[in-house]
């Protein structure tokens, strides 16, 4: 049983997710609840007294009907709605929360031990906009880094050339990013380079050599590796399953 809310965005990203990871060759019989109303106790009973051998939810809210029917011991795994910081700039990548979670309950289903209880998914990119930007001067500097990360990044930069161009210290500037975003300087600057990435996927027919140039990598078969191993997938099959061309 899958629980997901499709009237969102997210929650469409998300049954996304899941379907790309059946799609690698597991066969499951899958029920969906679309709509939290309709996700109650009862439901989750039913599910436990059914033919369902586990089940995916993604409500926020309905954690505690878990702990109900711990007794029944019906393989589940939550997908957290919550990202840190909560930051409203902040993008989760709901597809590949999906992917993960699907993953997940596939390793419990056969019997796989020490299954990861916990699993954080990285972002998918921190948009820089002037409404949620924070006053204090370490906010103006963390936004005003990622405005010119995200002008700039496909020029190769590093976090020691943002660092000079504010004029602090790298070390300054590491420490200012994760008590914003949550994130190093380093990991924001490959996170904007792989939005901009698959933005080159979605709308041009360059080779991916030649986004891979545009991009800021030196070498296209690091970014292929690098790309397989953050969205589980390649980049010739996100594009086909993404292009607007």
């Amino acid at each position: 049983m899958v629980a997901l809310s499709l009237a969102s965005a997210a929650g469409r990203k998300k049954l996304n997710g899941i379907h790309r990871f059946l799609s690698e060759g597991y066969d499951w019989d899958m029920e969906l609840i679309r709509d939290e109303g309709d996700f109650t106790a009862e439901a989750l009973t039913r599910a436990s007294r059914s033919r369902f051998d586990g089940m995916l939810i993604g409500f926020a809210g309905k954690y505690e009907l878990r702990a109900q029917h711990a007794d029944r011991e019906l393989p589940t795994v939550f997908i957290d709605e919550s990202c840190d910081p909560t930051l409203s700039s902040v993008r989760p990548d709901h597809e590949r929360q999906g992917f993960i979670a699907a993953s997940r309950l596939c390793e419990m289903l056969s019997g796989k031990e020490n299954v990861q209880r916990h699993t954080e998914i990285p972002i998918l990119t921190i948009s820089t906009r002037s409404s949620t930007r924070s006053e204090s001067p370490a906010g103006v500097l963390v936004q005003g880094a990622l405005s010119y990360i995200a002008k700039n990044v496909r020029f190769g930069l590093d976090p020691s050339a943002v660092a000079r161009h504010f004029k602090v210290s790298r070390r300054l500037l590491d420490l200012r990013f994760r008590e914003i975003a949550g994130t190093s300087v380093n990991a924001a600057i490959r996170e904007q380079q792989l939005s901009d990435v698959r933005d080159m996927l979605r709308r041009t027919n360059n080779p991916i050599g030649k986004i891979s140039e545009l991009c800021g990598f030196e070498n296209p078969n690091y970014l292929k590796t690098l790309f397989k191993r953050r969205f589980g997938v390649t980049m010739r099959n996100w594009r086909k399953q993404n292009s607007q061309k």
